[in-house]
């Protein structure tokens, strides 16, 4: 019934004490980038959608995108039928961290026209599924003009910005530098 490799793993006890170790830090490490994306957005003029929620964020998590766990906070946060804005930090089990803004509807008129530069790859997608955060969907670019991507007709707009798992010290700096450039 079990292959060798399979039965190692369903005898390893060790393996998932790590792992739900590791969900527990990433979930606290989640909650303290909260806290300082809170600081960036109540120093903001920023005029977000109305509803948007501001107070707190909301920790997701799961264990099958692509059949691997993930964590996602969504903060700040606007999920209704009319329209999405929302910034979204994941982490994806096996493959990297991301930062991601996703907007649709009426929100989209909310968006600065700015350019958005990071020192970490860059993401556009407006096309295809738009739940879908593999990234595989999305265009690389070395930059964002917000200016022609909304001045074109569009369903929704998805900018994501891809941090190496190995490199999560370096996700709190990343995070602010580019939630700052879409709030300025």
């Amino acid at each position: 019934m079990f292959t060798e490799r399979e039965f190692t793993y369903l005898s390893d006890q060790d393996f998932l004490l790590t792992k739900r170790e590791i969900i527990d830090k990433i979930t606290q490490y989640l909650s303290n980038l909260e806290s300082e994306i809170k600081q960036e957005i109540h120093s903001s003029d920023f005029e977000f959608p109305d509803n948007t929620f501001l107070k707190s964020g909301k920790i997701s998590k799961g264990e099958n995108f692509r059949g691997l766990p993930y964590l996602i906070l969504d903060y700040p946060r606007l999920f209704s039928s009319e329209s999405i804005f929302a910034y979204r930090t994941m982490m994806w089990w096996g493959n990297f961290f991301c930062n991601t803004l996703h907007v649709t509807g009426s929100a989209l008129t909310r968006l600065p026209h700015t350019i958005i530069q990071s020192s970490y790859p860059l993401y556009i997608q407006t096309h295809g599924d738009q739940w879908d955060h593999s990234l595989e969907s999305a265009q690389p670019v070395e930059r964002i003009n917000l200016q022609p991507a909304l001045s074109s007709k569009i369903d929704f707009l998805k900018i994501s910005q891809k941090i190496p798992l190995s490199e999560y010290q370096n996700l709190p700096m990343a995070t602010i530098h580019f939630i700052r450039q879409i709030l300025n």
